[in-house]
């Protein structure tokens, strides 16, 4: 079925980088390929200011000449806006403040002997004036008001040798909880840093080398995990989903619902979001209570009053998805854009980046878009 319960209030073209808008305090903030960071409002479209991004790599320049500004998305604390940059040798987390429209602190990751740093691997968590994200081989905790760092933990020797990106932490009842592209799911103490459990999916794959070096060979998965009472889930890249024990990563139930890119809680359900549509399920068993099938998969969704907005494929399907949680309707909203980076939202605001089509094809070579729309619910 066909449906116009979106409408667009406002876009406005820019050269977006590979990550999605972030909405705060009204206002949507991108981030360029040049660098730029632009602030919108909301409502209207207008743009309110905008700031390059200076960033003061200690190491070389002829180390950090292909620098990546934002190799993850930008999060939003409710304060301040925090923005990762990093290239192949360095990372940096900037700390920007939206009321001053200036940086704060800078925090520089750097590879030296003894320190475990480089590229910023994960987008961040921010949890109790605490940021957690992954810097290189390791798990780093650092105080959200000055960047100085709490902790560091290593990760396993898997990544020893391999710059692999891994899902954005979650924290639960003093743990922090993380999938990589390996397949492991990893549990450490919020607190400390000391990790608790491991547990390797069928996602892993692993034959040491002569060597001593680990070949892996697995689809790269960024879902990140979801905690329900006392159970993880988690997805291994390869099409399978996995209920852990949040306690002691002791298997509960496993099962294959495609390649899944997103959870999220919606009353007692879980929402899934996967390489074959979105699929409502019961957490403690796994018992699947509907599916909704979509041609070439749902990448990323939002949720707002018991309606499910989603990006779908955008090489395959391009489009926004809308499903009713409570009636099962499902529409498919027909757009001439494919949604590249992302889908945000807040109430009943949808922002969505992304590009033309071009004889319903994706225009790689337009110019991004960055759109919002407004939900305006009609009569069926």
């Amino acid at each position: 079925m066909i449906t116009d319960n979106l409408v667009l209030k406002w876009s406005d073209e820019i050269d977006m980088s590979l990550s999605r808008p972030v909405i705060g305090d009204g206002l949507i903030f991108v981030i360029d390929n040049s660098g730029v960071l632009q602030c919108f409002a909301l409502d209207d479209g207008i743009r309110r200011w905008q700031r390059k991004l200076t960033v003061d790599f200690v190491l070389p320049s002829s180390m950090t000449k292909n620098l990546k500004v934002l190799s993850m998305s930008p999060l939003w604390t409710g304060k301040s806006l925090l923005v990762a940059c990093s290239n192949s040798a360095e990372g940096m987390l900037l700390s920007i403040s939206i009321q001053k429209k200036k940086v704060v602190w800078k925090r520089n990751f750097i590879r030296s002997k003894g320190e475990p740093y480089g590229s910023i691997l994960s987008d961040i968590l921010v949890r109790k004036n605490q940021i957690i994200c992954r810097v290189s081989g390791s798990i780093v905790c650092l105080d959200l008001n000055n960047g100085d760092i709490k902790w560091t933990q290593r990760l396993a020797d898997h990544f020893k040798h391999l710059e692999t990106p891994i899902s954005t932490p979650i924290a639960d009842d003093g743990q922090i909880f993380l999938g990589a592209d390996l397949g492991i799911i990893y549990s450490f103490e919020e607190k400390t840093g000391k990790q608790t459990w491991i547990y390797k999916t069928d996602g892993f794959r692993e034959q040491k080398s002569n060597n001593g070096h680990y070949n892996v060979s697995v689809i790269p998965n960024k879902c990140v995990p979801l905690v329900s009472n006392d159970i993880l889930l988690a997805a291994d890249g390869v099409g399978r989903t996995y209920a852990l024990n949040k306690s002691n990563g002791k298997l509960i139930w496993r099962k294959e619902l495609g390649v899944v890119t997103q959870f999220a809680l919606w009353e007692n359900n879980v929402i899934v979001s996967s390489s074959v549509g979105i699929i409502m399920l019961n957490p403690t068993n796994g018992t699947v209570s509907r599916f909704f099938k979509v041609s070439g998969g749902v990448f990323c969704f939002y949720i707002w009053n018991s309606r499910l907005f989603g990006l779908s494929n955008p090489w395959l399907s391009p489009g926004i998805v809308e499903i009713d949680l409570r009636t099962y309707q499902q529409f498919q909203n027909k757009r001439t854009f494919a949604g590249l980076y992302g889908i945000v939202g807040f109430q009943n605001y949808v922002a969505v980046g992304g590009k033309n089509l071009l004889n319903n094809r994706v225009d790689l070579s337009a110019r991004s878009i960055l759109m919002c729309f407004h939900e305006v619910k009609r009569n069926r």
